[in-house]
Formats: C-alpha cells, structure tokens, sequence
C-alpha cells in the first residue's frame, strides 16, 4: 500500500513539472511570435528548462514554426514595391494626360487604379541627378550627384563620398526585412553600392561589341551604337531590361517569393536610340509626319508595352493586391523633326517640358485613385513609400508623404539645371545654370547671377511657357525669387 502510494506521488510530480514546463514553454512561444528578435533568448530558456532530448527537439520544432508563421505574417503587412521610371518623355505624351496620337493603354490602365498627380515634378532635367534624388530623397545641389559633373565620367571621389553619406532607399528597406533588384538606368557603379541586394548594373562594360538589339537581319540598331562611355556609365547590363524582355525580373521574383521586395525598373527607354520594332514604327509612319517623330512616338508604345508585362507579371505571382507601385519620368523630352535630337526648351531645360511629369501611385485598399493637380515632387516618392513599408524616414528629408493624397502642407517646388562642364565641378553653387520654382499657377526662372533677366509664366493658362510675364508683374517676381533664396541660396557666398 505504501509503495503504491509513493508512485502515485512521483506520479503526481511527474505531471505537474511537465504542466509546468509546458506553460513556460507557451509562454516562451508567445513572447518570441510577439518579438523576432526575443527567439534567441527563448531558445537558451528552454535549455535551463532540462526538457528532455525529444521533447527538446519537438520544442524548437514548434517554436521555429511558430516564428516562421510570424515572420511570414509580417511579411504579408509589408507591401511590395515597384519603380517604374520612364527615360526621356515629355508629360504631355501618355494617353492619361491628354495625347490622342500615342497609345499607351497599359499606362492608361494603371492611371485609372492610381493618385494620379498632373502636376509633379524632377528637379532638374538630365537622367543622373535626376534618378539619384528619387534613390535618396535629396535636391541634386545636396546629393551633387551629376551635377556639374561631365555626364560621361565616374564622379569625383569627394562627390562619391557625400552622394554615400545619404541612406538611400534600398539601404532603409534593407532594415525592414527587404529584398531589392536593380534594373535599367544607374549611374553610380555597382548596384550593391547603392544598398541593392540584387541587380544587374554591376559597373562593367557591356559585353558584346554589337550592342543591345542590334539585329544583323533587319540592321535595327541598338545600344551599341550609343557612346561606349554613356553604355558603361547609364547602366550597362542593367540597359538590356525591357528592350530584352524582362527575364531577369522575373527570375528576382521566383527566388524572392513571400518575401517583401523592392523594384527598380528604370529601363532606357523611350530614351535614344529611337530603335522600335518594326510593327510599331509602321504604325506611327504617316505621309505627311518625320521619321524621326515616328521613331519617337513608337518608343513611347513600346516603353508602354513592357510596362504592361511587368504588371502582369506582378499579377502572375499574385502580389498586385499587397504591391505599391510607383511612376515617374526622370525628365521630359521633345523630339524634333529631321534630327536625332531634342528641343532645347526640354531635356536639360528648366521648363515644363524638361521638369514636368506625371506621378503615379497604386497601392489597392490603400490609395484611392482620383485625380490631383496639386503640386508634388520626386522628393515626394522616399518619404511616401517608407511611410508605405513602415520604415521611419530620416528626419530632415525635404519631401512630402503623399499616401493621403494631395499635399495640403507645401505651395511651392523647387529645383535647379546645372552646367555639364564646369571649371568647378565639385561645387553646385559653381556650376548652377538657373534655379525654378512654382507656387500655385506661378513660376518663376532665375538663371544664375544677380542682375540676368528672369522668366515668368503662369503654367495653367500658359502651359508650354510662350508668355513672359516678368515684366507685368514684378511684385510676383520679387515674391518667388525671396522663396528661391529661402530655399536655396545659390548666389550668396560661401
């Protein structure tokens, strides 16, 4: 009797150190699915719990797929991101603004299920400066990227290292558990230089001697036929992405399924070399139109066209629903007629057709797709998308969140053109050609100097900037040009 008694005790103590063992192991799961980082701590408690081998092991089993369970839930909160930059098109020319003679249906599309912002702009109208404010979040005078700088040169060493000093947007998303790829236009080296985890741009030369596209067939040529500085600078590899297809996004895809990631697509185009299919630049010929406005035109299409196949693409691995996408122009662009180049009041110009562009945004069940013609900025896109991925943005960026709509806090851009070739490039307050701003319907134009004439346009009724008005309203001058010296001082001294 006695000795049944002593086993029904040990017993009873069996059962209660094994109920108690396993409240704390509960507990221990919970704390480590409440915080990632408390997983470790729990693992070495349940060593000091003397849990036998097999449970152990049945332990760490439950609490690790516990904690992937966590991890794939927090995942699914982080939305994707997608970058679309568009190279060298005037606002003007996508069918959501207005153009009647270019089809873009993919772009259209994506317009109706966005914030579209008619009046956003780049602050300064050449692809490198331009790309390296949307990567950073900073004014090209701050960052000095590009600017001043000869377009087809690495960049100085002293510029190299303050351009490094910014945390640029693939480093901030890093932090939050994000994948990262590199595609298309990027002019700074390695990809893994910029915070990318992946990428295509990795600063050598391109491969082969013919070029991208070339096609011995139909003599199509491609970018081989660009200068061999620009193809190793712009991007290099990474310019084979759209005018290629887009396999390697697709392969980045594959191997970062469930996990939150970040695309930039930033393909060359519709930038030179006007290269189209033939399909397409059949169909813009007309007796009485250019060539050469033809082969532009065409390209628009085509840009469009890959846009269409990376949103299917995003569709295929069903990630639209949890996946911002973003749009922009790097900088506007006017061909002209009979030859291979632009107007001079677009591309490295300060006016509408070089600065302007419509931004997009895309994020279902989070914006709601209207329309806006508020003032909004390239400066705009680091604060909205980290806000977006949950991601404190570094305190002094001079952008706007724009994940409510229209900025009802700022009434003015700003933003400057550079020279390509100065004697002093490693100042921006040597090489600044003129500075611009906008407030409500007004901008104004000061080319560099104290006493050079200045330019003034009202941009709703004057939108392609036809009538200076600077010497009818002087008062309105006075005013933008105090707001350009609050913002930045380009002409005082050191």
């Amino acid at each position: 009797m006695l000795q049944t008694k002593l086993t029904i005790v040990k017993r009873e103590r069996k059962c209660s150190r094994a109920a108690i063992l396993w409240r704390k192991f509960r507990s221990l799961v919970a704390c480590a699915a409440a915080d990632e980082s408390y997983s470790g701590v729990a693992l070495c408690q349940l060593k000091r719990l003397r849990v036998p081998p097999m449970r152990m092991l049945v332990s760490m089993v439950a609490l690790g797929v516990t904690l992937l369970v966590h991890a794939r839930t927090v995942a699914d909160e982080r939305p994707n991101i997608v970058m679309i930059v568009c190279d060298d098109q005037a606002w003007f020319d996508f069918g959501f603004m207005g153009n009647r003679e270019i089809h873009t249906p993919n772009l259209d599309r994506l317009a109706e299920q966005s914030a579209v912002f008619t009046r956003g702009y780049v602050p300064t109208s050449v692809c490198r400066p331009s790309l390296a404010t949307m990567i950073t979040g900073r004014y090209p005078h701050e960052h000095r990227l590009g600017v001043g700088i000869d377009g087809l040169k690495l960049a100085p060493p002293r510029v190299r290292e303050r351009f490094e000093q910014f945390p640029t947007l693939p480093k901030l998303l890093a932090s939050r558990g994000y994948r990262s790829f590199q595609t298309g236009k990027w002019w700074e080296g390695d990809f893994r230089d910029a915070g990318f985890t992946h990428g295509m741009t990795t600063g050598k030369a391109v491969r082969d001697s013919v070029g991208v596209n070339d096609d011995p067939q139909t003599g199509r040529e491609g970018l081989g036929r660009l200068d061999r500085g620009m193809s190793f600078l712009a991007g290099a590899e990474g310019l084979r992405i759209g005018r290629e297809g887009l396999q390697p996004i697709r392969q980045f895809l594959d191997e970062v399924e469930g996990e939150p990631f970040f695309l930039w697509y930033a393909p060359m185009l519709p930038h030179t070399p006007h290269n189209p299919p033939p399909e397409l630049l059949e169909k813009y010929k007309t007796a009485n139109r250019p060539e050469t406005i033809a082969k532009y035109m065409a390209m628009c299409e085509w840009f469009d066209q890959t846009c269409g196949e990376l949103l299917r693409l995003i569709d295929e691995k069903s990630a639209a629903e949890n996946t911002l996408v973003a749009f922009i122009v790097d900088n506007g662009y006017i061909q002209l007629p009979g030859i291979n180049w632009f107007d001079k009041r677009s591309k490295l110009s300060p006016y509408e057709a070089g600065v302007r562009t419509p931004i997009l945004l895309r994020w279902p069940n989070h914006i709601t797709p209207a329309r806006h013609d508020t003032l909004v900025h390239s400066v705009d896109l680091m604060p909205t998308i980290l806000a977006a991925c949950g991601q404190e943005p570094p305190d002094d960026l001079p952008g706007i969140n724009l994940l409510k709509g229209a900025p009802t806090t700022r009434d003015t851009v700003y933003g400057a053109t550079f020279l390509s070739k100065p004697e002093k490039p490693l100042d921006p307050r040597d090489t600044v050609n003129c500075r611009w701003c906008i407030s409500d319907r007004w901008k104004l134009i000061a080319p560099h100097g104290v006493d050079t004439p200045k330019e003034l346009y009202n941009v709703i009724d004057d939108a392609h900037e036809q009538h200076n008005m600077a010497s009818e309203r002087p008062d309105k001058v006075v005013q933008l040009l105090t707001k350009l010296d609050q913002w930045w001082p380009a002409t005082l001294g050191r």
